[in-house]
C-alpha cells in the first residue's frame, strides 16, 4: 500500500504539485465502477492527514458501494489547466471498516471512510504551447513529457526557460544535456525524467 507520505518521499515535486491542485477547491470528479464494469462519476472531497489521503462518502451511497465492490478509483482534481495544470491519482480506496478509527479521523461523523493507495499521479499542463504530462507510477517512478506541434524540421525550438533554442532535424532522436528528444512528423515529444 503507497501512503500519501510514501508518494510524496518518491516524487515530492509532483506531489506538491498534485495537492495543490486538489487544495485549489473543495469538491472534485471521482470514477468508480459500477455493478456492471460501467463507469460512474460523483463528486467527492480529498482530505489529507497523518500522512495519508482519504475519500468520505455519505452511508450506503452509490459510490461508496461501488468501492465496496471493486476499490479502484481515478480522482480528478477540479480542472485548472489555466491555474498550475489538471491532476489526476489513481490506484486503490481501501475502506476503514473500524469505526473508532473511522470517528477519529472524520471527527465524528458517521459514514463511509477510505484510505488512499495510491498507484498512479500524474499532472498536466501548457507551456509555451507544449502540453507537458508530468507522471508517477508506483514500481516505475516519475517520467515528464511534452509534446508541442510547432515547430517543424529547419526551426528553432525553446527547451524551457533559459534554456536557449535548439534546432531539430526532423525524424529519429538526439540527446542533449542528458534528456531524450524524439522527434516525429506530428510534432516534438521530449521525455525527461524528474523528481
Amino acid at each position: 500500500m503507497t501512503s500519501w507520505d510514501e508518494f510524496s518521499a518518491a516524487a515530492p515535486m509532483l506531489a506538491s504539485r498534485v495537492r495543490a491542485r486538489f487544495a485549489a477547491a473543495d469538491s472534485h470528479v471521482l470514477a468508480t465502477l459500477r455493478s456492471d464494469g460501467s463507469p460512474r462519476v460523483s463528486g467527492s472531497e480529498i482530505d489529507f492527514r497523518d500522512g495519508e489521503a482519504y475519500i468520505g462518502s455519505m452511508l450506503d451511497a452509490l459510490k461508496a458501494r461501488d468501492l465496496q465492490r471493486d476499490d479502484r478509483f481515478a480522482l480528478h482534481a477540479y480542472p485548472g489547466i489555466e491555474e498550475g495544470g489538471d491532476a489526476k491519482i489513481a490506484g486503490h480506496a481501501v475502506e476503514i471498516t473500524d469505526q473508532a478509527e473511522a470517528a477519529r479521523i472524520q471527527e465524528g461523523q458517521e459514514s463511509h471512510l477510505f484510505r488512499l493507495d495510491l498507484r498512479e499521479a500524474v499532472v498536466t499542463w501548457v507551456e509555451d504551447n507544449t502540453l507537458w504530462v508530468e507522471s508517477w507510477h508506483r514500481g516505475v517512478g516519475c517520467a515528464s513529457q511534452g509534446r508541442t506541434t510547432a515547430p517543424r524540421c529547419g526551426r528553432s525550438w525553446s527547451w524551457g526557460e533559459g534554456e536557449g533554442r535548439r534546432w531539430l532535424e526532423e525524424g529519429g532522436w538526439m540527446a542533449w544535456r542528458g534528456e531524450r528528444i524524439e522527434v516525429s512528423r506530428a510534432g516534438v515529444w521530449l521525455v525527461r525524467c524528474s523528481r
